[in-house]
């Protein structure tokens, strides 16, 4: 199967072979194994307690310090800080940096609107820059209770590759990757220093860095801009508001999107649905909430790091599992993955917790090479299953599919272009990070919902079943009748004609059309609406459509109020929004025609084009009018001439579309001026490609006008 696996990833048949080996594996119904239920309960209740604790938390900073009066901040501009030139690295140590750049000139600078200058072909290359001596002079701190021991000074945040931080000369740490820089230090040595604390750190910039110092930057949180001394147990919880105080970043909402997307999930999986996708989206959800919860402080440990990494390449290697299955091209089975990728992350945690104490600075990039890595394998698998049935009329499937690979390609983007310094910097990649990250789960769980949908197809088979029994045709024909009463057709004057023809696939529909003639202004409104779905969830959708439609249209004598299309559509809009979750998507199209002047306004919305026949002599022109969605466009009517609207149950894509011109241009081409709007609705549903269509609701209405009608029948 493995090789039939990357065969697949080329060849479609090796993909519907993979297909029809996946159906003869275990049903989706045993992944409701203890395993699964067990794991996917654990993490729910983990990741909601998470939610529950952060209620709790504070997010107003001046308010928050006024209760920690043990906590002394100052502003980045009330405390001194002197940088040296930047310089390429050529020194051997971490020491030897330190004792050059020491040597060198110092410049006092403004952290507000430091950057870095490049000299002349240092470009790409790895930076060493001195920033600070900052001073810490106990002058400037208030007191501090008695009884305290150690003390915790805070920097402002900085982005770099590697920071050694010294502290009157003497090695205190390296951080990496924009770690939050602190020094502990015992509280004595702060109360009998005889001056300040000369603080200096030799940054280790990514090449073409351009900010160093990140408080000029206007998204950065209040505390990350401060010079800060506290107590030890102060500083517990400064870490756990500092988190909390960075709400409105792309990076934190992403992180809340993803533990309440997760708590969403797993519910689903427990109570509804079992299906190997959401199995899947729930553990990977799961695993990386948990492991991002960890990072705030709420449990009541030290020390949570393996468990953070062990969580988080669990949740890479779900992420995988996910993607595969929406693809569906391995087997559902998910005791394996549990078992193989705890094997595997076992060692990763351990690593990431200890490694950092040897120096193994390689282990800080794992995390972003397997995000790319897992990204690229869903971003793959999602474009060639979405290609592969580009033709297999699976819509659904096809969307799903694609806001999947837009989620996977998140991930690849951010993670990759962190490697890319001209990229990382660049405003316009930071904006698309921020604007796809927070939503990047939600488009994985979008994805699965939608995937979920394409299980229609056997409810329509069960439906088709059960409707062939006697007690339900009677129900179904009765709600047949119900809606057609919503599709009489008024009296109009003798040169308007409206013809309307409604074909459901079942008993009832989503298709619905209107019809309103307006006698005191003289105009006539014809429409078409395609709710979502099929069968009597679509028919009472549509029939609220229909209500709507009387309503906007229903004043026969107060003033023409115009733009009326436009009102509808926003309120069907509306509707569709307090019906679900997950409105439907509008589908209407549309016009109002003015009888005195022959002015025809059309609407439409992710809607088939219009289709305009008008006489020329002794022959038929036919239009397609490619009309923008969601505008009003006028039109001016000949006499004798036909507006069509079809539905997409007979007209779903550009191919049928032309075929179906060449059709109607073929039959009328030996058809004189003896022409009406019943002889173009017969030749439409006549057309192959319209009456062999069995997959979808169809809907019909022809539009004439002839303004001599009434003269020509007296005569007569």
């Amino acid at each position: 199967m493995t090789k039939l696996f990357f065969r697949a990833l080329v060849s479609g048949e090796a993909l519907a072979q993979l297909y029809e080996r996946r159906k003869m594996l275990r049903p989706s119904e045993e992944n409701r194994t203890r395993a699964a239920v067990a794991s996917t309960t654990v993490l729910f209740l983990l990741t909601m307690g998470f939610l529950v604790t952060m209620a709790w938390m504070r997010h107003d900073a001046e308010a928050w310090l006024a209760k920690r009066p043990n906590i002394h901040a100052l502003a980045v501009a009330a405390t001194p800080w002197a940088a040296t030139a930047v310089v390429a690295k050529t020194c051997e140590s971490g020491r030897d940096c330190f004792e050059k750049l020491s040597a060198m000139p110092k410049a006092a600078v403004d952290l507000e609107k430091y950057a870095l200058e490049l000299p002349a072909g240092l470009a790409g290359s790895a930076l060493a820059v001195t920033l600070f001596r900052a001073e810490l002079d106990p002058a400037r701190f208030g007191a501090f209770p008695v009884a305290t021991r150690t003390l915790v000074a805070t920097l402002p945040a900085f982005s770099f590759r590697r920071a050694d931080l010294y502290v009157d000369g003497a090695f205190q740490g390296t951080t990496w990757d924009d770690g939050r820089l602190t020094y502990a230090f015992a509280a004595e040595s702060l109360k009998n220093a005889a001056k300040p604390l000369q603080v200096q750190i030799v940054f280790e910039a990514h090449g073409e860095q351009i900010h160093l110092a990140r408080a000029g930057l206007p998204k950065l949180a209040s505390l990350d801009k401060t010079v800060a001394v506290m107590p030890l147990d102060d500083y517990r919880a400064w870490q756990e508001f500092v988190a909390s105080d960075k709400a409105g970043r792309g990076d934190f909402i992403g992180a809340i999107a993803r533990i309440a997307m997760a708590v969403f999930v797993l519910v689903l999986f427990l109570l509804i649905d079992s299906s190997p996708e959401t199995l899947g989206l729930g553990l990977f959800l799961g695993f990386e909430a948990f492991a991002i919860s960890l990072g705030f402080g709420w449990l009541p440990l030290e020390n949570v790091d393996f468990l953070k990494h062990y969580a988080f390449q669990m949740g890479d290697i779900f992420r995988i599992y996910f993607f595969l299955q929406l693809a569906r091209m391995i087997d559902k089975r998910v005791a394996p993955w549990l078992l193989w990728g705890t094997v595997i992350s076992i060692p990763h945690g351990l690593l990431r917790h200890y490694g950092p104490a040897f120096d193994l600075t390689w282990l800080f990039h794992i995390s972003r090479i397997r995000d790319m890595i897992a990204g690229g394998i869903g971003l793959a698998v999602c474009v060639r299953a979405a290609w592969y049935l580009r033709d297999k009329k699976l819509p659904w499937r096809v969307l799903a599919l694609g806001v999947a690979a837009l989620g996977a390609f998140e991930q690849v983007f951010d993670s990759g272009g962190q490697y890319v310094p001209a990229l990382r910097d660049h405003f316009v990649y930071q904006t698309i990070v921020d604007l796809l990250q927070p939503i990047a789960a939600w488009l994985l769980a979008f994805a699965a919902f939608l995937n979920i949908s394409t299980l229609e197809n056997r409810v329509r088979t069960l439906s088709g079943l059960e409707a062939r029994a006697k007690e339900m045709e009677k129900e179904m024909e009765l709600g047949r009748v119900v809606q057609k009463a919503f599709m009489n057709l008024p009296k109009m004057p003798d040169e308007l004609r409206m013809v309307c023809h409604h074909e459901a696939m079942l008993y009832v529909s989503g298709d619905t059309y209107f019809v309103d003639w307006n006698e005191k202004h003289r105009k006539l409104t014809f429409l078409i609406n395609d709710v979502t779905g099929h069968g009597v969830q679509a028919a009472l959708k549509a029939s609220g459509v229909s209500v709507i439609a009387n309503t906007v249209w229903s004043d026969a004598q107060g003033p023409w109020i115009p733009g009326k299309m436009e009102a509808y559509a926003r309120m069907v809009t509306q509707f569709f929004e307090k019906m679900d979750s997950t409105p439907d998507v509008l589908a209407m199209a549309g016009g109002e025609f003015d009888v005195e002047t022959g002015a025809l306004e059309l609407f439409r919305v992710n809607f088939p084009f219009p289709l305009v026949i008008e006489p020329k002599g002794d022959t038929w022109s036919l239009t397609l009018l490619p009309l923008p969605s969601a505008k009003l466009v006028p039109y001016q009517m000949s006499d004798g001439a036909f507006v069509v609207l079809t539905s997409d149950g007979m007209l779903d894509n550009s191919r049928r579309t032309t075929e179906f011109l060449r059709y109607m241009k073929k039959q009328l081409a030996g058809i004189g001026s003896d022409l009406d709007a019943d002889r173009i609705k017969a030749l439409v549903l006549a057309c192959p490609l319209v009456a062999d269509r069995k997959d979808d609701d169809k809907t019909l209405t022809v539009f004439h006008w002839q303004r001599d009608a009434a003269k020509r029948r007296l005569s007569a």
